[in-house]
């Protein structure tokens, strides 16, 4: 079954391609106040066609493009709000060619992080209702920041103060995750006005056995009470297609983490080309290949979020647990 396809366009022009791996990256952190400061953004988008297919119309580097939009019939829908192709690989074999693009968000010390991307009209399609059957248990879990959002995963890293680094992985709701945190991010915190809501994690078990019974659980990250000799160091991840191809092993993710971007593009480029070839990457020994295709045909499900924090608390107990709370079969 072919992947999900989208709709690529720079300040309103229709590249005639369409698109279905792309990934937005961006880091952040979070001081003692739950201050928020975010990085510049990148963006990356992978195209793969046979080599007879269209010619890849390759975006210009010194052209500083005002508006980036990505849409699919899925209901996804998303707007950077400016950005600059900075890097560029190209693989071109006998029978298909490959290109990924990064782009920089461009002048972001004059646009307030909340609106680096525009989520207005994203509404993806997709039902997040997961029932338990055959007496299977089934782990729900829900993050709240100004909203409350669904799950897919959660990893945590625990030490003797409680959890020390999480990772949320969960679908691209209409208002990503990350948008809360984006809210306040770069702004002036000196009046205490303006700082990160408390990140609640909920869990519930539920398990289908003659009515389902429900046991509960809550922990809080970032609570009022929130005190810290470090700085929180966070990374956020919108993806689809290949570039969802990324271990959700911890220190796969704290790779991710320590990227440094600040001299050059050239370390998160290594881990986008990582992610999007993976096995499918050809070597000398199969370089004159032209029979078989590696073309990278995206994913048939819709794009995930990806939030990880590390350093989250260094002096307060955290408390993660699920305590027995039976409710009744119709609750």
């Amino acid at each position: 079954m072919a992947g999900k396809t989208y709709t690529f366009t720079f300040d309103g022009e229709d590249l005639s391609l369409t698109i279905k791996n792309f990934m937005l990256f961006w880091k952040f952190s979070i001081d003692s106040q739950r201050t928020v400061q975010a990085e510049t953004p990148y963006f990356s988008v992978l195209y793969s066609r046979k080599s007879f297919s269209e010619l890849i119309k390759r975006p210009d580097f010194q052209e500083e493009y005002k508006n980036i939009t990505i849409k699919g019939s899925d209901g996804i829908k998303f707007e950077i709000n400016g950005a600059q192709l900075k890097d560029s690989i190209k693989w071109e074999y006998r029978n298909e060619t490959h290109q990924l693009y990064l782009f920089e968000a461009a002048d972001t010390s004059n646009t307030k992080p909340k609106d680096w991307f525009i989520f207005n009209d994203n509404k993806p399609n997709f039902n997040l209702d997961v029932p338990a059957t055959n007496n299977k248990a089934t782990i729900l879990h829900e993050v709240e920041i100004s909203k409350t959002r669904q799950v897919y995963t959660v990893i945590e890293k625990e030490d003797d103060k409680g959890s020390s680094a999480i990772a949320f992985v969960l679908p691209l709701h209409q208002t990503p995750l990350v948008a809360d945190i984006l809210e306040v991010a770069n702004v002036d915190n000196t009046d205490g006005a303006v700082s990160l809501k408390p990140i609640k994690l909920k869990r519930k078990l539920l398990k289908a056995k003659q009515g389902c019974v429900t046991k509960e659980g809550s922990s809080t990250l970032f609570p009022d009470n929130y005190n810290a000799n470090l700085d929180a160091k966070g990374f956020s991840i919108i993806a689809q297609g290949k570039f969802k191809n990324i271990q959700l092993n911890f220190y796969d993710l704290m790779e991710w983490l320590n990227i440094n971007i600040e001299d050059n593009c050239d370390s998160l480029m290594k881990h986008l080309s990582l992610s999007v070839q993976g096995d499918r990457c050809r070597s000398l020994s199969s370089a004159q290949n032209d029979k078989d295709y590696s073309v990278v045909e995206g994913s048939t499900s819709l794009p995930v979020e990806m939030v990880f924090i590390d350093d989250i608390n260094s002096t307060f107990q955290q408390e993660v647990y699920i305590s027995p709370v039976e409710k009744p079969a119709n609750d």
